[in-house]
């Protein structure tokens, strides 16, 4: 039979175990956002230099 107190000690552990792991989880969700708003930004720039180009072929 289990006592109290490795009853609470491996509650306690499981607990900090998950929290370690959302934390990597949204670690890792906040790395792929910054990558696809990175991409994005690209994607705009190119898109503002190609008018510019565009633009300055016309004179």
């Amino acid at each position: 039979m289990h006592s109290k107190l490795e009853d609470d000690a491996q509650y306690e552990w499981c607990r900090q175990w998950e929290e370690e792991h959302r934390r990597k989880i949204t670690r890792k969700k906040q790395k792929k956002i910054r990558r696809v708003q990175h991409w994005c930004n690209c994607k705009l720039y190119i898109k503002y230099a190609w008018y510019e180009f565009r633009a300055m072929m016309k004179g």
